[in-house]
């Protein structure tokens, strides 16, 4: 399980590498800008990965929401979903950790992006789409 956990989390954060490469625009002069997703501006309550959570961690708050769940079923997911949190939290700490004797620094450096608080704001933006 912990090996199919990280093969997630690798797959996520390719695909979000992804995301964040295709957001960026050149200006006149050849000079790259980063453009703010509009999900930054989306509310708690709606976000199913949190803003302030490293890359993939759910939102204990916002996916209840999402999913339109309450009662004991909110509190069985919300337990799920911490426990899920918690293990994505410790795979990403352990894939960095192992990287660093594997990678050079700049291709740390891209490693530790797919990783970035930012990604989450690029996946509720997919996700959401026009509900946010």
């Amino acid at each position: 399980m912990k090996r199919s956990l990280i093969g997630v989390v690798a797959t996520l954060a390719l695909v979000t590498g992804g995301l964040t490469a295709s957001m960026q625009k050149s200006e006149p002069g050849g000079q790259q800008v980063q453009h703010k997703p509009q999900a930054q501006h989306q509310e708690l309550e709606r976000e199913i990965f949190c803003s302030h959570l490293s890359a993939g961690q759910l939102c204990l708050g916002g996916t209840p929401n999402v999913l339109k769940l309450d009662g004991a079923a909110k509190q069985r997911w919300t337990d799920a979903a911490r426990r899920y949190n918690q293990t994505v939290d410790a795979a990403t700490k352990q894939l960095l950790a192992d990287a660093k004797t594997t990678l050079t620094p700049e291709q740390y450096a891209t490693l530790q992006k797919w990783f970035d608080k930012g990604v989450n704001e690029l996946l509720n933006q997919l996700l959401l789409g026009s509900q946010h």
